[in-house]
């Protein structure tokens, strides 16, 4: 179940002495050193994560979507997402909700009369907050209570229902909850049951190819500078104390073996990324990634669809251009059409100042919002040849430079995969990674070590070889018919900061 809150006005604190145009504008009341929302919003945020739901933030404006999220980390709750209030009515009113999911809301908390007027019209579930109303969050819970046990038809099915003995209010029960730590399981055990058959699965895929599963170090004395990656880090206490980086994909130490003649390689294992939450996301995942020598990107897309074939007993996978799929959904070209153009183009899903986007922002703007979901409808879809600058690790195209050769894989609007033709050049990954720096300085995001160990292996040479890595996690959501990614995790790393 998706809940979402809208924080313009009456749950945010009343009690400044400044008028609410002025509160309104959370930059200058944080610095200020104010807390901007009330306890027992914050409280009741907790509460319903703990319980398995996704807190949602609806808005009439996004410009305060960076300071949301770092302000919702602070206090330990992760957001599903930000939907933009205009754009949700006008969806709700056309009865075209399936795209984007994002709009998608189970249950509105709002102090606005016009949204509650189009909410009776159109049929949505919502709680009008008004400014005096101190116990609004106990009809919240009772609000919620109502739609598990009457099974409305537009809610997500979850096994993490919220259970009346579960919830525990203090004498004072307008100030906030009290609650024991929740140690269960979040997973059923049938889903820990298809996570082995899985998992197991593809070991007997792998065996029967002659391929040899794996491990390498999670720890590691560099990373990849991607700036749409944040690793997560500790500190080796030794004489040369040391950070070290968790590993936000076993690649670098896989093409290690690979340059060190180890063949064709699998691994299933845990991958760390920081600030990976939401409803297919986690900062603590699974994945499967491979490597095939004398494979080329066509051959490696191959592998995958047959394996998907075995796994999911799906149809073949239908396989599509990155250029062709983008002028298909919106008329427009990846590589010739205008910046402005695209900047437009983005404009729909809510962006302020469009016209500050880079090419690559705007790109896979457009594709995770109005392309994506649309995509593997009736089995698994592959989108190849990806715009050169979205190479990561891939090689670029001998016969156009303008094109990558990328791939990644959907399915039910999911991305599962990301495959590449290896880049085994160690002068132009050098320079890329580089490059990736520049950007990271730029966006004042910080810098970190180069793996130097992974460009000496390059150095020495890398067999010519297709890699991919497949997110198992997403694809046990796909076998289980489950709606969010807590379903498949037994103790999702939430539960551990979230008290």
């Amino acid at each position: 179940m998706r809940i979402a809150f809208d924080l313009d006005n009456t749950l945010i604190r009343d009690q400044y002495p400044f008028p609410l145009e002025v509160q309104s504008n959370r930059w200058f009341f944080k610095l200020l050193g104010f807390e901007p929302l009330r306890k027992n919003t914050i409280q009741l945020m907790r509460l319903l994560q703990q319980k398995g739901y996704e807190i949602w933030i609806y808005t009439a404006s996004l410009r305060d979507l960076v300071y949301l999220r770092l302000l919702f980390r602070w206090h330990g709750i992760v957001l599903g997402g930000i939907v933009n209030q205009t754009i949700h009515l006008q969806q709700v009113k056309k009865r075209c909700c399936k795209y984007p999911p994002a709009f998608d809301i189970d249950l509105l908390i709002d102090d606005s009369r016009g949204v509650e007027v189009e909410a009776r019209k159109y049929h949505f579930d919502m709680i009008r907050v008004m400014p005096e109303d101190d116990n609004w969050h106990l009809k919240v819970i009772e609000k919620v209570r109502l739609l598990e046990n009457s099974g409305n038809p537009t809610n997500e099915v979850t096994d993490t229902t919220l259970k009346k003995d579960s919830i525990h209010l203090s004498s004072k029960t307008h100030q906030g909850f009290s609650m024991a730590p929740k140690w269960q399981p979040t997973a059923l055990l049938e889903t820990l049951r298809h996570r082995a058959r899985l998992y197991n699965d593809i070991r007997q895929f792998f065996a029967a190819r002659q391929v040899l599963e794996v491990e390498t170090p999670i720890l590691s004395a560099g990373c990849v500078p991607d700036p749409m990656i944040e690793p997560l880090y500790t500190h080796y206490h030794c004489p040369n104390s040391k950070r070290l980086f968790l590993h936000t994909s076993p690649e670098l130490a896989m093409k290690r073996l690979l340059a060190a003649g180890y063949g064709a390689i699998f691994q299933i294992g845990k991958v760390f990324r920081d600030g990976e939450a939401g409803r297919w996301h986690s900062p603590e995942f699974s994945l499967l990634e491979w490597y095939r020598p004398g494979f080329n990107q066509d051959d490696l897309i191959q592998e995958v669809d047959e394996l998907l074939q075995t796994l999911l007993h799906c149809p073949a996978a239908e396989r599509l251009t990155y250029c062709a799929v983008f002028e298909q959904y919106t008329g427009l070209h990846p590589l010739h059409s205008s910046l402005s153009a695209l900047q437009d183009y983005a404009a729909q899903f809510g962006i302020q100042d469009r016209h500050q986007l880079e090419r690559d922002t705007c790109l896979q703007l457009i594709l995770s919002h109005h392309i994506e979901p649309h995509l593997g409808q009736n089995g698994p879809t592959v989108i190849m040849d990806f715009p050169a600058s979205q190479a990561a690790l891939a090689r670029k195209r001998a016969d156009n430079p303008h094109l990558a050769e990328r791939f990644e894989v959907y399915l039910q609007g999911i991305e599962l995969a990301n495959g590449f033709y290896e880049l085994a050049d160690p002068i132009e990954q050098r320079q890329r990674f580089e490059q990736d720096l520049a950007k990271r300085k730029a966006l004042n995001l910080p810098t970190y070590p180069l793996d130097e160990r992974f460009l000496a292996a390059l150095e020495s040479g890398l067999p010519d070889c297709a890699g991919v890595a497949l997110g198992l996690d997403r694809l046990l959501m796909l076998i289980a018919g489950a709606s969010h990614i807590h379903e498949v995790l037994a103790f999702p790393v939430e539960m551990e900061y979230n008290e």
